[in-house]
């Protein structure tokens, strides 16, 4: 108990009372002691013992962990107890973390094994949480653990196996429909090009592309996962344009009241596609970065990752123009779909030169 205090001293904000050359704790004029403060602001720390476990905790409050991140506090008292001739096993987390600690943890060790953090969420927290040792106690379950996942939904179509997808998709049921294949299709645009950044990051003869493919890596699976949301956001639009369709119209109000549902519906089912045609861009993107710079034995992937950035422009496109004659708000309509073509159109410009690069450094490979 006594060396777990000593390293909580030593961590936590408050840190420990100043001692005197004789050893005395020292005060200030009204008699308050005076302290020597530790090395981490918003954090809370004392050392205890434990018997059932027959072991020393330090127990912490991380008050902000934007100010410190409990990797970086975990990473200090592990290296603090090895100049005291102990060993940190591992931790608890008792109660709820934020979903950002977590990922930050799981990109911060990746980093220190020079692996990319261009990984997907669930890997990231994966990784965290062996790392800080957090089932050393008790078995670590993130959908326990980590605030968002307390009030997350599982997506209806994300969450389905490939072939329930098609299956659903290929019936008379009107959605999934279009916009949440455009969507999937960005998903897997995002996905391939992570995939060509994780096999080029620490690859011998590409350290050069590190950096870059790092920050695609990392930007692609944000993509990925956001374009995985889209796919059922699409479907949850349609559906409340479907419920606005079905409202009572039989008095002059009933009828007001419909209309201006069925108008904010319908500007919110063009949105949707709208906003996959704004992440197509960095699709796109991302595909052309990892063909110019990445492993030249992925080159087919990244050029695959352009062509499905582009069908899902093109997919959004058409999904955000069947929408517009149904919406009264004329300047809604003109905003929309000028923004709609100027980014389908940029998106196939650089998909079609991003493709023509693949092609053309296959040829000169041969």
């Amino acid at each position: 108990m006594r060396l777990a205090r000593e390293i909580a001293f030593e961590l936590r904000e408050k840190g420990r009372a100043k001692r005197d050359a004789a050893g005395a704790v020292c005060r200030d004029d009204c008699g308050n002691t005076i302290f020597t403060p530790g090395r981490f602001k918003a954090c809370k720390a004392v050392g205890w013992y434990m018997e059932d476990f027959g072991r020393a905790q330090i127990s912490m409050n991380l008050v902000n962990y934007k100010v410190t991140p409990p990797h970086a506090v975990f990473d200090e008292a592990c290296a603090l107890a090895e100049t005291l001739g102990v060993r940190a096993t591992g931790s608890e987390l008792v109660g709820l973390i934020p979903l950002d600690a977590m990922l930050q943890a799981g990109r911060h060790y990746l980093k220190k094994q020079g692996k990319t953090a261009g990984v997907p969420e669930a890997e990231l927290i994966h990784v965290a949480a062996l790392s800080m040792g957090l089932g050393d106690l008790y078995p670590f379950e993130p959908d326990k653990k980590i605030i968002e996942y307390q009030f997350r939904k599982p997506g209806a179509l994300a969450g389905m196996t490939v072939s329930r997808f098609v299956d659903l998709l290929s019936t008379d049921a009107p959605a999934p429909g279009g916009g949440s294949v455009a969507a999937l299709c960005g998903a897997l645009s995002g996905a391939l090009s992570s995939m060509v950044a994780a096999l080029t990051h620490g690859k011998k003869g590409y350290e050069n592309a590190f950096a870059e493919m790092e920050r695609v890596g990392v930007g692609a699976q944000e993509l990925a996962a956001a374009f995985l949301a889209d796919v059922d956001r699409d479907t949850a639009a349609f559906n409340r344009l479907m419920d606005a369709m079905r409202l009572p119209k039989g008095t002059d109000a009933e009828k007001r009241a419909r209309e201006a549902a069925i108008e904010e519906a319908t500007k919110g089912a063009t949105l949707v596609p709208l906003e996959v045609l704004r992440r197509c861009r960095d699709a796109a993107a991302f595909a052309g970065a990892v063909v110019r710079h990445g492993n030249r034995n992925s080159i087919s992937d990244g050029g695959v990752a352009a062509s499905a950035a582009r069908t899902a422009a093109e997919g959004a496109y058409l999904n955000v123009k069947i929408n517009l004659p149904g919406i009264a708000d004329a300047a809604f309509r003109t905003a929309a779909i000028e923004e709609a073509r100027s980014l389908r159109d940029e998106i196939a410009r650089g998909a079609d030169e991003t493709l023509g690069l693949a092609e053309e450094m296959m040829d000169a490979a041969k």
